[in-house]
C-alpha cells in the first residue's frame, strides 16, 4: 500500500545501503518516497496502470533511474511522458475520443505501443511530434479511427521496422516517418494526401 511504501522509504536504517529497487506493481507515485535513497542508483518498475486523471508520471520522466516494463493507460488526460524510460505501452480507454498529445512521448524509451482490442473510442488523434525521436521504437498498432494532425509523428524513431496505416487516415504530414532508416514495409491508405517529406 501506499502507507507501507512511505514508512519504509522514509527510513534511513533500512535504506541507506539500497542501490536498487524493483517493484512489481505501482499504483501510487514512487517518486515521492524515494528521492532520500542516498546510494539508489536504479528503479525498476513492472507494471503501472494508471486509472486516475489526478496521477501521472511527469516527474519520473527527468529521472533516468526510473525503468517501467509495462505501462497501461485508462484515464488520462494531457499527461506528458516526454523522456520517460518505459518499454511497453497500452491503451485502454472507454472515451469516445482519444487524444495522443503533442510531444506526449517525445524522446521516451518506449519500444511498443498497442491499442486494446476493444477499444472503444470513436476518434483517435495523433498529434505532432507525439513520438518524435523514439529512438528504441519497434511496433506501434494504429488502430482503427485514426487521424493524424500535425507533422513530425514518428520522426526519427530509427528502429521502427513496418506500419500500416489504416484506410481512414486521410492526411500524413510532413517528415512524419523521416528518418525512420530500419523501416521496410509501410501500408498507406489508398486515398490519404501525404506530403512529399512524410
Amino acid at each position: 500500500s501506499e502507507i507501507f511504501f512511505q514508512d519504509v522509504f522514509y527510513n534511513p536504517s533500512l535504506t541507506n545501503n539500497i542501490k536498487e529497487i524493483e517493484i512489481p506493481y505501482a499504483g501510487f507515485k514512487p517518486e515521492s518516497y524515494l528521492g532520500n535513497i542516498p546510494l539508489l542508483d536504479k528503479v525498476y518498475i513492472s507494471n503501472i496502470k494508471e486509472t486516475n486523471t489526478k496521477y501521472h508520471l511527469s516527474n519520473l520522466s527527468t529521472n533516468p533511474n526510473f525503468l517501467i516494463d509495462n505501462l497501461t493507460l485508462k484515464f488520462f488526460n494531457n499527461f506528458d511522458y516526454k523522456n520517460l524510460n518505459v518499454n511497453n505501452v497500452k491503451f485502454e480507454t472507454s472515451f469516445l475520443d482519444l487524444d495522443i498529445e503533442e510531444e506526449m512521448f517525445k524522446n521516451s524509451t518506449i519500444k511498443s505501443c498497442k491499442f486494446s482490442s476493444d477499444i472503444l473510442a470513436n476518434n483517435i488523434t495523433i498529434y505532432d511530434k507525439a513520438f518524435y525521436e523514439c529512438e528504441y521504437l519497434e511496433s506501434f498498432e494504429f488502430p482503427f479511427n485514426t487521424n493524424l494532425s500535425g507533422d513530425y509523428h514518428f520522426y526519427n524513431c530509427k528502429s521502427l521496422t513496418n506500419i500500416d496505416i489504416p484506410q481512414d487516415v486521410s492526411y500524413i504530414g510532413k517528415y512524419a516517418f523521416s528518418n525512420c532508416n530500419e523501416l521496410s514495409a509501410v501500408y498507406l491508405p489508398d486515398n490519404a494526401e501525404i506530403d512529399s517529406t512524410a
